[in-house]
Parts: structure tokens; C-alpha cells; sequence
């Protein structure tokens, strides 16, 4: 059955503070975070899982989706956190539990 992420953004200096508690709720709950600095979104903590997911993509699957997910990843360029989570989503899928 598939289940929906949670998908919460927290501070980098948070996430700094906390990062054992965000690691142990990441591997427990799935849970992604988006972790902004400086009210930037500028990196992710996701599930192992997923990161495997994401390299294992075949190669036409992950040429499409980096064609298309370019524009995320265009420095000086800022995404919401909704927008990184779609993202995540449209890139792993559903994930069965």
C-alpha cells in the first residue's frame, strides 16, 4: 500500500541541534525535511530507501527526470518547499509500506 510523506522544512541551525532526532524520525516515519538556510531551501534529508530509489532510476527514466527537474537545481534560483517536495515525489513515486 502506498503511503504519503511527510515532507516538513526546518533551519539548517535547527536541523543542526536536532539532527539525531531528525535522522531517527526520517528512518522511523519516512519523514523529508527541507532544510533552509537563510530562508533558502538548500538541502534534503530523506530516507535511505529513497536515495537508493533515486540512484537506481534506469537511464532514460533518469535523463527524463533530470531534463526535467533542471530548473530546481539552477543555483541563484530559490523553490518553495512545496515545490521540492513535488519534486521528491514525482522523482521516487508512491513507496509501498
Amino acid at each position: 500500500m502506498a503511503q504519503q510523506r511527510a515532507t516538513r522544512t526546518v533551519l539548517s541551525s535547527e536541523a543542526k541541534a536536532k539532527l539525531a532526532q531528525l535522522v531517527d524520525d526520517v528512518y522511523a516515519r519516512g519523514t523529508h525535511y527541507i532544510i533552509r538556510r537563510f530562508d533558502t531551501p538548500r538541502a534534503v534529508l530523506i530516507p535511505l530507501e529513497d536515495y537508493q530509489r533515486l540512484l537506481s532510476l534506469d537511464a532514460a527514466a533518469g535523463t527524463r527526470a533530470v531534463r526535467e527537474s533542471g530548473p530546481a537545481y539552477n543555483v541563484g534560483d530559490e523553490r518553495t518547499p512545496e515545490e521540492i517536495a513535488a519534486l521528491l515525489d514525482s522523482l521516487l513515486g508512491p513507496r509501498d509500506e
